[in-house]
């Protein structure tokens, strides 16, 4: 059972701990420029748990980021128009 439930905690912990790390240097260091830290969350997951865990990660850690892609099309005008678009009836 302890097994079971350890590649979704150590994802959780990986993404937690460098989203901490993200937001304690954004003042110091460019946002689009730590992007790149989430690989210390997606190599270890993948290296150890698999390519499943490391596909989970990696989602884990774009949706957690803080880059301007991310927010624009997961939350901006294209969001926006995708949820008009699927609550139209289809005829």
């Amino acid at each position: 059972m302890r097994t079971r439930f350890a590649p979704l905690v150590g994802t959780i912990a990986a993404v937690g701990v460098v989203t901490a790390a993200v937001f304690l240097f954004r003042e110091v260091v460019p946002v689009l420029s730590l992007g790149v830290l989430y690989l210390f969350a997606v190599l270890p997951v993948a290296l150890l748990w698999g390519r499943v865990w490391g596909v989970v990660s990696a989602v884990a850690s774009m949706l957690a980021s803080e880059h301007p892609w991310v927010k624009s099309y997961f939350r901006g005008k294209r969001a926006r128009l995708r949820e008009e678009r699927l609550a139209q009836p289809v005829s």
